[in-house]
């Protein structure tokens, strides 16, 4: 345990050295962006999402493509109105996105929890033994720390699941760099090591596309852009120019998470484990009064604690169609950034041969073509299987 946190520390820090180099490249770039290149940029970033989703490539697309038909309820201005006049509530004329990560998210998992027979409920049992490790374990887990968050923070910036994938790259590549030593999978620290720097270091260079491009790649990302749309700041280059704060705040946190990591959750883990042990017939009450006082302070509507309820039973049959749910939340986001930069592309006489007679937009759309063909290779898709199964 205490090597998964170091490794993970140690990995954000890393990894945040390399945002600093790779997301003023990015951000640079950003500005050079016109409307066709950012249509081309989040098609590529949804079809990376639906290819590295786990599961069905056939259910992540269904659930892209539900979170770009629920963004678009009640886009229209014209459309608010007509139904406003004719009496419906504002609650189902458009869809807020803190309800719709509550209800599909946290009110779909009570439920499936509460499905499932106690015995099959998550839960922390075993104690804790000795948390510190040997001089003989940190010197066999430094090099694997390094990989894994070179790892990390170059998948970390595909769409989807690009910090799960790369916790499982940097598992194989440990496994396969111990070779036959007969200790790898039974108490070598470079098991555990690695995958926690390339998970933590995926994380945050999924920060990048963030802040660069405005671009979610992930669920995490998405709630990201969403808050940010909730307080009113442009997700995009211009973030570090007309809200600095924001910004360096950001950046700070990022720094303090890793020693609050060490300092905080080290010496309470016990603590932690003991609140994770506690029967879910108390937690689940807790949980739902408090998601339920959360959706109804946000516009003192009933009709949000209706439709939280009803997205909260979609999500628990999604989860029994082990369909994914982050699709549903990419689509939500991108759908309306995707809308605006296709209406500036068109507008006032734009066409839509911009998209491929301007080199940076074709050579998007060439990588998201080439990408829908190499996933859908019979020698890809076994892989890809085994590997999110895996993890």
């Amino acid at each position: 345990m205490t090597i998964m946190a170091v490794s993970a520390a140690v990995a954000a820090c890393l990894a945040l050295g390399l945002m600093g180099v790779g997301g003023v490249l990015l951000t640079e770039l950003a500005f050079h962006f016109g409307p066709a290149e950012y249509v081309s940029l989040m098609v590529l970033s949804l079809v990376g999402a639906v290819a590295l989703s786990p599961g069905s490539l056939i259910k992540a697309l269904a659930m892209i493509v539900l979170g770009l038909l629920l963004s678009q309820v009640g886009a229209l201005h014209a459309s608010r109105l007509f139904e406003r006049a004719l009496g419906v509530p504002d609650v189902f004329v458009q869809i807020h996105f803190v309800v719709l990560t509550l209800g599909l998210f946290v009110v779909g998992d009570i439920i499936t929890l509460l499905g499932l027979p106690a015995s099959e409920r998550p839960s922390i049992a075993a104690p804790l033994g000795d948390m510190r490790p040997t001089e003989a374990e940190v010197r066999q887990a430094r090099p694997a720390v390094w990989r894994g968050t070179l790892i990390g923070t170059a998948l970390g910036l595909l769409p989807g699941a690009g910090s799960v994938l790369a916790s499982y790259t940097a598992y194989a590549l440990e496994r396969r760099l111990a070779g036959q030593s007969g200790q790898f999978g039974r108490g070598d620290v470079r098991g555990v090591s690695a995958p926690a720097a390339a998970g933590q270091a995926g994380v945050q260079s999924s920060f990048m596309p963030m802040l660069s491009f405005g671009l979610p790649l992930n669920a995490v990302m998405a709630l990201m852009v969403g808050t940010m749309a909730l307080k009113g700041l442009p997700p995009g280059p211009q973030v570090m120019s007309s809200h600095p704060e924001f910004f360096w705040g950001l950046i700070a946190v990022l720094v303090f998470i890793p020693v609050l990591l060490l300092c905080v959750h080290l010496p309470l883990l016990r603590l932690w484990l003991a609140l994770l042990s506690l029967p879910y017939r108390f937690v689940f009450p807790v949980v739902t009064v408090v998601t339920c006082l959360g959706v109804y302070a946000l516009r003192g509507s009933v009709y949000d604690l209706y439709l939280v309820a009803g997205l909260g039973v979609m999500g628990y049959v999604f989860h029994k169609l082990q369909c994914p749910l982050p699709p549903v939340l990419l689509g939500f986001i991108l759908g309306p950034m995707m809308e605006t930069h296709l209406r500036n592309m068109l507008q006032p006489a734009g066409e839509w041969r911009n998209l491929v007679t301007r080199p940076v937009s074709l050579s998007l759309l060439l990588v998201t073509v080439a990408l829908i063909v190499f996933v859908l290779l019979p020698s890809v898709r076994r892989p890809r299987e085994v590997a999110f199964r895996e993890t």
